[in-house]
């Protein structure tokens, strides 16, 4: 990460201010919270590095900017169930969905808090408060119209995210800290090479020569590997013994020590 992560929260929200600036307090990889009035959204995350890239003629090196943003809403659990079944939290997902930028919801507690919302959220209907069967079914039917919401914005791609749900964002203590880990992890930290398939150690020697030589391909490297070896040869009158070189432990050294040749011009 070359930048410190942008945090923008849409005024007139005290306790989430408060709990936000909580969180950042010491996370070095944050900026400190700005209050957004134009903000869509409850709370939003930008990260922005410079990298450099040659133009198409090779003359000259520019600069280009790598712009990453992740939108966010917070609900809490009575919100999240009110604004399910009254349409709004379909419109929110919808604005994310279109504004081009990746986004989620999170909602601030647990599935105990949730229940506890929607049983709520179920006594009163059109005025009248319910009661045993009618009670029971219509718990049962809030339960079912939120878990369906929450699958089709998972497949819209803005997942809902709660305190101890299964994702392994929200399994903290804090669940302000676990926001900020998830902005990070999004924004800075996605990279997946480490799980990608592990290639035959020829095959990586093949992959190596390719990349090093322009022009020459995979196959034809492959037909000069298996008669000749890449090698680590001194790159001018002397070079020191890579023992003596920083951070070249014996391990390292032992990994690499049949390609190193010791021969001068």
């Amino acid at each position: 990460m070359t930048g410190h992560i942008r945090v923008c929260m849409a005024p007139g929200e005290a306790d989430r201010e408060r709990s936000m600036r909580d969180a950042l307090s010491h996370d070095t990889r944050f900026e400190p919270l700005h209050i957004d009035p134009a903000s869509t959204v409850d709370l939003f995350f930008e990260l922005q590095n410079v990298y450099w890239e040659d133009t198409p003629d090779g003359l000259l090196t520019v600069p280009r900017l790598n712009r990453r943003v992740l939108h966010m809403e917070l609900k809490e659990p009575q919100d999240f169930v009110q604004s399910v079944l009254s349409g709004h939290l379909m419109e929110q997902t919808l604005s994310i969905r279109e504004s081009g930028y990746n986004g989620c919801a999170v909602i601030l507690g647990d599935l105990g808090d949730i229940a506890k919302a929607i049983k709520e959220a179920s006594k009163l209907r059109a005025g009248k408060y319910l009661r045993g069967d009618e009670l029971m079914h219509a718990i049962s039917s809030t339960h079912l119209r939120c878990k369906s919401f929450r699958k089709r914005s998972f497949l819209n791609g803005i997942p809902i995210f709660h305190k101890g749900d299964d994702s392994g964002f929200f399994d903290g203590d804090d669940q302000w800290k676990d926001i900020l880990e998830l902005a990070n992890d999004y924004l800075a930290d996605g990279d997946m090479l480490g799980f990608r398939q592990r290639p035959a150690d020829n095959d990586r020697e093949i992959a190596a020569a390719s990349m090093l030589h322009k022009g020459i391909g995979s196959d034809s490297m492959r037909i000069l590997l298996k008669e000749y070896m890449l090698a680590f040869v001194p790159r001018g009158i002397y070079a020191k013994p890579i023992e003596e070189l920083p951070g070249w432990g014996p391990k390292r050294c032992k990994q690499i020590a049949d390609m190193v040749r010791m021969a001068y011009r």
